[in-house]
């Protein structure tokens, strides 16, 4: 008895296991479809600007064109970046709005629902503890690691179940009774005893039952060892993408500055009539971007470090 409930608390808790790696993989769903709807709406917006650069410069070419300053051929060249402006603007509100029907869809919200997202990334990268401390949480609270820990507490309450096979069945008895039909004997008496039952002859059934619980057990065990390790290496895989992600979001930084002062003298040759108007919109569509591109390294950072905390048996928050 005492074994089978060891047996039945490591289901209990493999059971607390699942609903704990359910909620971590709902977690880690919704802020994956809300940062990648952010994206979406960025390059969105950078998509229209870019769209509005090319038919300002398709427009700027017609009227060269009227004046006699461009030939005909050249200005039709330039109506193709428009049209591929036009088609990059479709794709991007259709990709936006699929990520939103999917988070709809995650939040269990109708999907007709307009949702109104926050591009406030200020909280949104964490600080990690060491390599090292990441793999020792991991190796202690993984969801894997801990499922396969119970799963070895079940093989062991399994064995020693099988064991107990061989141990004899001891049953105590004690009786009062009362009697009064016999005058000769006494009217009150007691009895008490025990019996003992055991199998000696059962075909090697119960060997053959030790020998599959301990087999089950070895099962268990290479598999908490396999499971240990591939945590480890997973730990590690990720937290080199966390690493690799940092070096692009410091080039997305820079790509961000760079543009933004292209689009800074752009402005000052518009105020003094060295530019014309589709530069000076192009170079602000660059701007967004890149500040999509900021957004999109700011984000992947964030969703590395929730897996790496996922990984760890912690929710990725």
């Amino acid at each position: 008895m005492r074994e089978s409930n060891r047996a039945a608390a490591a289901d209990v808790a493999v059971s607390k296991i699942h609903v704990t790696q359910a909620e971590n993989d709902v977690i880690l769903r919704v802020r994956q479809l809300y940062f990648n709807s952010l994206i979406a709406q960025l390059k969105f917006e950078a998509a229209q600007q870019q769209l509005k650069a090319s038919e300002m410069t398709y427009q700027e070419d017609a009227e060269s064109v009227g004046n006699g300053r461009m030939l005909e051929v050249t200005a039709l060249e330039g109506h193709a970046p428009m049209l591929d402006a036009k088609q990059e603007v479709l794709t991007q509100k259709l990709q936006l709005h699929d990520l939103m029907l999917a988070l709809d869809d995650a939040l269990g919200l109708p999907l007709s629902t307009q949702l109104v997202l926050s591009a406030d990334t200020s909280e949104a990268i964490l600080s990690l503890p060491t390599r090292e401390e990441c793999v020792r949480a991991a190796l202690a609270q993984s969801t894997w690691v801990l499922e396969a820990q119970q799963a070895v507490t079940k093989a062991k309450a399994g064995l020693a179940a099988a064991r107990d096979a061989y141990v004899p069945d001891v049953t105590g008895l004690a009786r009062y009774s009362y009697q009064s039909g016999v005058p000769l004997l006494v009217h009150n008496f007691g009895s008490f005893g025990f019996s003992l039952t055991y199998d000696l002859f059962d075909g090697g059934r119960r060997s053959a039952e030790t020998k599959v619980a301990r087999t089950a057990l070895a099962e268990a065990q290479v598999n908490l060892d396999k499971i240990q390790h591939e945590v480890e290496v997973a730990v590690e895989s990720s937290y080199d993408r966390v690493e690799q992600l940092h070096g692009v979001l410091d080039v997305a930084k820079e790509s961000l500055d760079v543009r933004s002062e292209s689009a800074r003298l752009a402005d000052r040759r518009i105020e003094q009539d060295a530019a014309l108007e589709s530069n000076q919109a192009e170079a602000h569509a660059k701007v967004t971007a890149a500040k999509a591109g900021l957004l999109e390294a700011t984000l992947g950072v964030s969703l590395a470090q929730a897996d790496l905390m996922r990984i760890m048996g912690k929710a990725p928050r």
